[in-house]
């Protein structure tokens, strides 16, 4: 399987003259799995109960065929498996002006936000960040590693973005 080079910009996007590319991001497919086995594991416990697999082996090992037929259910009916045939090809690239997304598979693709439409930058569960823009609407950021450093970058050049932006002058 031929793989992107993580920091090559894709086909399609272009930057400004001056505008300097500063991280990408895509999505890892051990963030899909860990939402997958969160509400799996959260769908267990609630019609399974937590407390029976404790009281033996045998419990415990129905408790464990209910996990994993409940992540089944869970990624067949509700075509989650498809989210990730979905997403597995974004690409979110941060400049000193834009947060850039791209999917080849997306006809909304390649799509931008100027930072300065950025209004914050929240974790959300265990596997995204949503990037809330002025005035309501947002941006989810799924599957991508490292979120705490992502919204730090992303808050980061959003500050020198504003910071960088020309102060309008007012005449009496």
């Amino acid at each position: 399987m031929n793989h992107p080079d993580p920091h090559q910009l894709p086909p399609l996007v272009d930057l400004a003259p001056g505008e300097i590319q500063k991280e990408i991001w895509r999505p890892q497919f051990r963030f899909f799995l860990l939402k997958i086995s969160f509400v799996s594991g959260l769908t267990t416990v609630i019609f399974g109960g937590a407390g029976s697999f404790a009281l033996s082996l045998s419990g415990f090992l129905i408790w464990v065929g209910a996990f994993v037929i409940s992540a089944a259910i869970y990624a067949f009916v509700f075509d989650d498996y498809l989210e990730w045939r979905a997403r597995k090809d974004d690409v979110w690239i941060l400049t000193d002006r834009r947060l850039i997304y791209y999917n080849p598979n997306d006809d909304s693709s390649p799509a931008f936000v100027p930072l300065a439409q950025v209004k914050q930058v929240k974790r959300w569960m265990f596997w995204a960040l949503r990037v809330q823009l002025y005035p309501r609407d947002q941006v989810m950021m799924v599957f991508v590693p490292e979120r705490q450093l992502i919204k730090d970058a992303i808050l980061k050049y959003v500050d020198i973005a504003a910071t960088a932006a020309p102060q309008k002058v007012q005449t009496p």
